[in-house]
């Protein structure tokens, strides 16, 4: 779906007055890196009269597994993780909380998962945020259906144009050894990756502090010059 929307506002925009071309970057963070994935896998399918570019992403979400399994002791992840089990129970009807979440949990988890993390009184609203290890009855990532679907919302796909991964060392959301992953797996397959390692920066810090670079990567493809690559080291 977020792929979908990505490319649909590509369309969008060559509709106004705004000389808009065909050829396009996409560019996203954290969740959004995980859409810029998406959309970067479904491009030629789904929008096949576009003209991709390159994909750019910092700190993402690239492994839905490695996500929740870095969250399961902290509070970051009490959030993503609730958020992530309620709207699969309302997306896939094979699925319900109650397989993975124990009984006394299900009303506080479902109460976290739609009080959107950036209201000033979240904490008041939700109160005390169980940790994933103390409300979850079971794994998801090693329980059906829900490693199952962990695994179908995990591009995987090939990517046939240049990529460039983001990530701070010290990311306290998405895990910095996913993104070193997933650098790997494209580069084994003979894609054409730029992974920046940036010291000490966090989840939220580095997209300020990679966006320069990220600028510069992006007005080199739509200059035509040779994508680089640090498969090799």
């Amino acid at each position: 779906m977020a792929a979908a929307t990505g490319l649909d506002s590509v369309r969008a925009a060559r509709q106004l007055d705004i000389n808009a071309g065909n050829r396009y970057v996409v560019w996203g963070h954290s969740q959004g890196g995980h859409s810029a994935f998406w959309t970067a896998q479904e491009s030629f399918i789904y929008a096949p009269e576009l003209k991709l570019l390159g994909v750019a992403a910092a700190a993402p979400a690239t492994s839905i597994e490695a996500v929740f399994k870095y969250g399961y002791n902290n509070t970051i992840g009490s959030i993503l993780t609730s958020e992530a089990i309620y709207s699969w129970s309302k997306t896939y009807p094979e699925v319900d909380m109650a397989q993975v979440v124990k009984p006394e949990y299900v009303a506080q988890v479902e109460k976290l998962a739609r009080t959107c993390i950036t209201t000033p009184a979240v904490f008041l609203i939700v109160g005390e945020k169980p940790l994933p290890s103390t409300f979850f009855k079971v794994d998801p990532t090693t329980t059906e259906p829900y490693s199952s679907i962990i695994r179908g919302n995990t591009a995987r796909g090939p990517i046939d144009v240049p990529i460039l991964i983001a990530h701070g060392t010290t990311d306290e959301v998405i895990p910095f050894d996913s993104s070193v992953a997933e650098a790997k797996r494209p580069c084994a397959e003979g894609e054409t990756v730029q992974f920046s390692r940036y010291p000490n920066e966090k989840h939220n810090s580095v997209i300020n502090t990679s966006a320069v670079a990220t600028v510069g990567w992006i007005q080199d493809r739509f200059a035509g010059r040779a994508a680089p690559s640090n498969c090799g080291g």
